[in-house]
């Protein structure tokens, strides 16, 4: 038992790129992982649990990486989600769904429950919006009903965000809050929370009495990109907060700064996002003077 675990220990944190002491750190000590991994030593309970909870990783998910076909099946499965995702590629989505039903019936591992509901939401809300809203009734019930949401949760939030009513993405932008008080140091939670609070504060802008909250979720994802050392995605908020200062009417708003912004952004060769922050400007009636354009 203590080989097995130890195994599962070490494949889950080699598949996350982790090392040594970036998962030991504040748990336990990098020797005392090493007798963990290589079969010496049972890890104490508590422990066991703090490691899991920063591998992302359900004790569920985790009794289940005893059998060696899980681990693979759940790594092939979400790079294919990612890659229909990025592609909207739904006849692909369709078939990751039912693949994500026969894995969960098998395994009974909550992440597969997940990327089913992800895959028939997307997949679904190109084509059909009411059928989409009745594949949004289970994940929003479900997403209500965990009371501390994970890694998982928050990626769900993330991805089905555009299809629930302004009123429960807000309510479910205090679920991604707790989530960052609780897992602020672990940079793959950081990651996900960090892309849903600046997605949700997107769709707060189309709401004209809801633009302090869009701004209050754009200042604590900026500050999360900022402590990341991710340039990039941190121009890129700064982008949106501008866009909100203008929608409020803020004296903090700056057409020269906001030029300059975009002319940066530009560098970075995201030819996608680049184009989708200007439809942004021009949705939100932002005019740069004809010495502006970029």
């Amino acid at each position: 038992m203590k080989r097995r675990i130890g195994s599962v220990i070490q494949k889950a944190r080699n598949n996350k790129r982790y090392k040594t002491s970036r998962l030991c750190n504040d748990i336990l000590s990098t020797s005392q992982l090493y007798r963990i991994e290589s079969g010496e030593m049972m890890p104490a309970a508590d422990k066991l649990i703090n490691m899991l909870t920063r591998l992302n990783m359900h004790y569920d998910e985790f009794i289940l990486s005893f059998d060696g076909t899980y681990p693979k099946a759940k790594i092939v499965t979400e790079q294919q989600l990612i890659e229909a995702i990025e592609h909207h590629d739904i006849s692909k989505l369709r078939k990751i769904s039912k693949q994500a039903s026969a894995y969960h019936d098998q395994y009974d591992g909550i992440y597969f429950k997940h990327v089913q509901l992800i895959a028939d939401a997307i997949a679904t809300s190109t084509d059909d919006m009411n059928m989409a809203r009745k594949q949004i009734q289970p994940i929003q019930e479900y997403l209500f009903n965990v009371e501390i949401w994970t890694y998982y949760e928050v990626n769900l939030f993330h991805h089905c965000l555009f299809m629930f009513n302004i009123e429960i993405a807000s309510l479910f932008g205090n679920k991604v809050l707790q989530h960052i008080e609780l897992n602020y140091s672990l940079s793959q939670n950081t990651n996900i929370a960090c892309a849903s609070l600046v997605k949700l504060s997107i769709r707060l802008l189309d709401y004209s009495d809801h633009c302090f909250l869009s701004l209050k979720y754009a200042e604590i994802a900026k500050k999360l990109a900022y402590n990341s050392h991710n340039a990039s995605q941190t121009i890129y908020i700064e982008i949106i907060y501008q866009i909100i200062y203008f929608k409020l009417n803020n004296r903090k708003f700056d057409r020269d700064y906001l030029f300059s912004l975009m002319n940066t952004f530009k560098l970075l060769n995201w030819s996608t996002e680049f184009q989708y922050v200007q439809e942004l400007i021009h949705k939100h009636g932002i005019k740069l003077q004809s010495s502006h354009s970029i």
